[in-house]
């Protein structure tokens, strides 16, 4: 007796009906692809109870006629192709011929469609056929399922909650909706309507998003070689905590790929926080050979024939984008603004890179100048001023250089003593000039690290009337004898901006045209040593540290393989690494800047992944660098008195970083409108 068994039509229906057919969403998926292929401008979808009691697509699309009708429902019957040729070259979004089939064997299922002659409806309970007659409609389709899956206990109580199936549907809807914004969608769930397009992929955006999205994206587009990318993506620091919000539209198809996700947030990097996702709707149009979408069968998932190639140009499509944005607070001309035009000049160069820069200034004409006593100029001008200077003197304070270290570290009071005139005849009353108008910082309490702190003559401190009225006149003449100098004072501390101090011992108050700015010192010291880092890396400026004894690291055979690609990347960076005979490599040198890395760890990482070589590399090189510029940054908890805090915006040539390399903000900004909000000024 034979064991093998030939199924009948209503049961290899359930079973492919358990693949295409998984819940509503699924239903409304692929009656909703039918109407896109049918040429529909107006579709309207309408769900009861999730989905689950009443399902309704309406479509103005071409229609069938009743010879069409009565075939449609039938296994593998399509209109989509007709020979095997055609699957290499598919156009439409379905071809199957299964969905019809699947939904109609666990539904009651009725299609009412009309052709621009003849108009039909026609009637299934489960897969079976029960009436077709004439009926009255305008041209095009609409498809009604309705108990869906009654007639299979076992998948219904799988079902979840309406209202969670309702929000799967939803989400099905949206990512409709994103991939063809060209057509009215209008959307319907227990009587209230949900969502109503009338074409535009931003007004689509817009209606399903709401104002808040919609209000923090921004448009791009980019063609390449076989390949053009467009669509709308979130701005620089805004992101969601799910994926939720990512849509991508490979040749008007909504695709779920790792490869265009895992591209997207490594172009964004260090401007979103861990666990936060970029926002984006793309849409991408590259040639059908390809691409295989008959990989999957509810066709959600694609496969690309060349996945490097993709992955490539997804990212140049973000960085491009990304580089024309604000990432630097300027402190310039009564505003804050990004050199727009260094940005367009340079993203061309950058794309292609792990991390881009826009090139700004941050003070323009109106940059601020501090009068330090170990500046050589301020200097000369106070002794010739005071008639005291001597030829030796001069030379020796000429060696003196009052430029603040980038880490901020050991420095103590005795560096910031040694520079200044105390082992240097001054004249008595310059030196009451000095004593009356040097700032000296309060030492750190925990007494580890003393911040620089450069002596300087800020107006803000001068205080006659505190002093005896003989006093007050003498110090009056000399600033009068003095003209120069209190001129000198004057100009260089009559900027734009006032810095009102520390707070919290982490958070910097600044004031300037109208706003104030909170600025989180750890994290602006933070970005600015990281983005020093990732230029010398770019500009393979790299300085090398040789290691005493060389590191030997045993690779796997698909180690090894990773390893070879990546040879000359490394070493265009400062390493030095070859061959070492079998499958291991020798390490001779690593760039000064992760002299403190763990080699093991660090290779194993790089060679993990043999598809995205080049992306690997760079984002594990970007945490690396993430964690020597947090390390070297200021800490929260460090004083920093006016002047430092002064020096620290002056060093920063592109301007305030409005985040550190993890994503966290680093300014925020209150307008005086924002604190008159607040105290019920304005309401």
């Amino acid at each position: 007796m034979s064991v093998i068994n030939i199924l009948e039509p209503k049961v290899y229906n359930l079973i492919a009906a358990g693949e295409v057919v998984e819940r509503p969403a699924s239903v409304i998926k692929e009656l909703v692809e039918n109407s896109i292929d049918a040429g529909a401008e107006n579709i309207d979808i309408l769900i009861e109870s999730g989905g689950l009691s009443l399902i309704r697509v309406s479509d103005d699309g071409k229609g069938m006629g009743k010879e069409d009708l009565s075939r449609c429902i039938l296994p593998h019957a399509t209109s989509k192709i007709r020979q095997a040729e055609d699957l290499e070259n598919i156009a439409s979004l379905g071809f199957r011929g299964e969905a019809l089939a699947s939904i109609a064997a666990v539904s009651r299922f009725t299609i009412t469609s009309c052709n621009g002659d003849e108009s039909y409806k026609m009637l299934s309970e489960f897969g079976v056929i029960k009436d077709i007659q004439p009926c009255g409609r305008a041209r095009g389709t609409t498809c009604e399922a309705a108990n869906l899956f009654e007639n299979t206990p076992a998948r219904l109580k799988f079902m979840k909650k309406p209202k969670q199936e309702q929000s799967e549907v939803t989400a099905t809807v949206i990512q409709l909706i994103f991939s063809r914004p060209d057509i009215s969608f209008t959307y319907t769930a227990d009587n209230e309507k949900i969502f109503s397009t009338s074409g535009g992929l931003y007004d689509a955006i817009y209606s399903v998003y709401g104002k808040d999205v919609g209000d923090n994206l921004i448009y791009h587009e980019k063609f390449f070689d076989n390949m053009k990318i467009s669509g709308y993506i979130g701005k620089p620091g805004y992101s969601k905590h799910n994926r939720n919000y990512q849509t991508a539209v490979v040749n008007g198809r909504v695709v779920s790929n790792n490869t265009i996700s895992v591209a997207a947030s490594q172009a964004y990097g260090g401007m979103l926080m861990k666990r936060c996702y970029p926002v984006y709707v793309l849409n991408i149009v590259m040639p059908a050979e390809d691409m295989d979408v008959n990989v999957h069968p509810n066709k959600k998932e694609v496969r690309f024939k060349d996945v490097n190639a993709v992955f490539s140009c997804v990212y140049r499509f973000f960085t491009s984008a990304l580089a024309y944005q604000e990432t630097h607070m300027q402190f310039e001309s009564g505003k804050e603004k990004s050199d727009a035009a260094d940005a367009r000049q340079n993203s061309a160069k950058q794309q292609d890179n792990y991390e881009y820069t826009v090139n700004s200034n941050l003070s323009g004409n109106n940059s601020s100048k501090n009068i330090t006593l170990d500046n050589t100029s301020d200097i000369d001008k106070l002794h010739n001023n005071c008639g005291k200077e001597t030829a030796a003197e001069t030379a020796d304070e000429k060696k003196s250089d009052g430029s603040l270290p980038i880490s901020y570290e050991n420095a103590s009071s005795e560096n910031i003593t040694k520079g200044d005139t105390s082992s240097k005849p001054v004249s008595d009353a310059a030196q009451r000039i000095m004593d009356k108008f040097a700032a000296k910082p309060k030492p750190a309490e925990n007494n580890e690290q003393l911040r620089v702190a450069t002596p300087v003559v800020p107006r803000a401190i001068l205080d006659l009337g505190k002093r005896s009225d003989s006093a007050v006149k003498q110090d009056k003449n000399i600033l009068r004898s003095s003209s120069d100098l209190f001129d000198l004072v004057n100009n260089q501390l009559a900027e734009d901006y006032t810095v009102v101090g520390q707070v919290l011992k982490t958070y910097l108050i600044v004031e300037r045209a109208g706003a104030v700015y909170i600025i989180d010192q750890h994290a602006v010291h933070e970005k600015f040593i990281y983005e020093q880092y990732c230029e010398q890396i770019q500009r393979a400026a790299v300085t090398s540290q040789q290691l005493l004894i060389p590191f030997i690291f045993n690779a796997s055979s698909a180690q090894y393989e990773c390893l070879c690609k990546l040879i000359q990347p490394l070493e265009s960076i400062g390493f030095d690494i070859c061959e070492f005979g079998g499958t291991s490599f020798k390490v001779s040198a690593v760039p000064f800047v992760l002299h403190d890395i763990d080699l093991d760890d660090f290779l194993n990482d790089i060679s993990g992944d043999n598809k995205l070589l080049s992306a690997s590399l760079a984002d594990i090189l970007k945490e690396k660098l993430m964690q020597r510029a947090c390390k070297k940054a200021i800490k929260s908890g460090d004083i920093l008195s006016a002047v430092q805090i002064r020096k620290l915006f002056s060093s920063m040539d592109k301007g305030l970083p409005l985040q550190c390399p993890h994503g966290r903000p680093a300014v925020i900004k209150f307008t005086r409108a924002d604190f008159d909000k607040m105290f019920k000024r304005i309401v």
